[in-house]
């Protein structure tokens, strides 16, 4: 049900202002985990903010309410161990929806993030995500795991 309500209330912020946006998978699924207490009206309004919010054609990470990434069903199972655990799962979360969102392009994903290349490579070592799923070869990547 979401996505069809997500995209029924993009259509209508297009019609209504003209901003034609587009929510990528990986945003959609972070939408999708949070539980909407507010009912229909807070799916509303959350992704109304994001169109407003999002620059590009694609909402990316950034545009996303800090709420929905903060609290969603997947929290509590995976920050069971403290604030740490939190603050890492959420930098794996918008690593990995900024890695998705830019077709797992490495230097596009840093700078979007506005962190090094040599520091995204380093997080995806450590948060052990799967950057070649998708078929492409990051050889710089497999140089900085094996030192």
């Amino acid at each position: 049900d979401i996505p069809l309500l997500v995209d029924d209330f993009i259509h209508k912020f297009y019609k209504e202002y003209g901003f034609l946006k587009k929510i990528p998978k990986s945003i959609m699924k972070i939408i999708q985990n949070y539980d909407w207490p507010g009912n229909v009206r807070e799916l509303k309004n959350a992704v109304e903010k994001m169109c407003v919010n999002a620059e590009e054609k694609d909402i990316r990470i950034y545009d996303v309410p800090s709420s929905l990434l903060l609290f969603s069903k997947t929290r509590n199972s995976e920050n069971s161990g403290g604030l740490h655990d939190m603050v890492k799962n959420f930098e794996k979360k918008i690593i990995q929806a900024e890695l998705e969102t830019s077709k797992f392009n490495i230097s596009l994903t840093a700078r979007e993030l506005n962190i090094p290349r040599m520091t995204l490579y380093r997080k995806i070592e450590e948060y052990n995500i799967d950057v070649t799923r998708k078929g492409v070869d990051h050889p710089q990547l497999k140089s900085v795991i094996k030192n």
